[in-house]
């Protein structure tokens, strides 16, 4: 895996809602690797065919898709790694602190609450030390 340009949002509690005693500054997850975690409910849905400005994404389809807020609106998308992590670009949240950035996990429509939807605090944010946007806005941004 190629390591330059990794951006992680620490999400504060596990999708089950639990978290680890020392929390908020050693976060670990108890309880959220189910087998199934992750994976589409029908492995067809992993064909291509979804394009951007497509049509919105039925529930349980794609499970890792988060979406990233800052102040309480959507500024872009990322996807959840493992239990704790979500991977998004660094030109997203470059100008926000942790406090001010949320997670949204299980959202199928941006223009309404979704009864899957979590929302989950930003512990950390971690910018690549390689990142300036100053020389080249998209090296080392994922």
């Amino acid at each position: 895996m190629d390591m330059r340009a990794i951006v992680v949002l620490f999400v504060s509690c596990c999708i089950s809602g639990l978290y680890g005693a020392s929390f908020p500054f050693k976060p670990y997850c108890l309880a959220c690797v189910p087998s199934n975690c992750g994976r589409p409910r029908d492995p067809w849905d992993l064909l291509p065919g979804r394009t951007y400005g497509g049509s919105n994404s039925t529930r349980g389809r794609y499970p890792w898709h988060a979406i990233v807020y800052a102040d309480g609106q959507p500024i872009g998308g990322g996807a959840l790694v493992s239990c704790n992590f979500v991977l998004t670009t660094a030109y997203l949240v470059q100008d926000y602190r942790p406090t001010r950035l949320q997670v949204k996990l299980g959202k199928t429509d941006l223009d309404k609450e979704s009864p899957t939807e979590r929302t989950y605090a930003v512990y950390q944010r971690v910018l690549h030390p390689r990142w300036d946007p100053e020389r080249d806005l998209y090296s080392y941004d994922l």
